[in-house]
């Protein structure tokens, strides 16, 4: 497959998002982050994600359960040649 697949060569769409911005408490940025895994937790959904926390001097890699509400789905299609 080259690096410009064509259509019968093309990857499928993903059907959930696996990467997102992860609203940090405060008035801190929002920060990119991979869901690892979904959970359900009362009526609402939680995902395990993973996230680089560099609000302190020395960033630190997280890895934690967030509400779905803190998050924003960030869609990336493998087809684009943007790279």
């Amino acid at each position: 497959m080259g690096a410009n697949p064509g259509r019968r060569d093309a990857w499928p769409r993903p059907r959930r998002a696996r990467f997102v911005w992860v609203r940090a408490v405060g008035k801190q940025h929002p920060r990119p982050g991979l869901v690892i895994a979904w959970r359900r937790h009362g009526t609402s959904w939680e995902a395990l994600v993973t996230y680089l926390d560099d609000s302190k001097r020395d960033p630190q890699l997280v890895q934690r359960w967030v509400d779905a509400r803190q998050m924003s789905p960030v869609w990336a299609d493998p087809n684009e040649t943007g790279w």
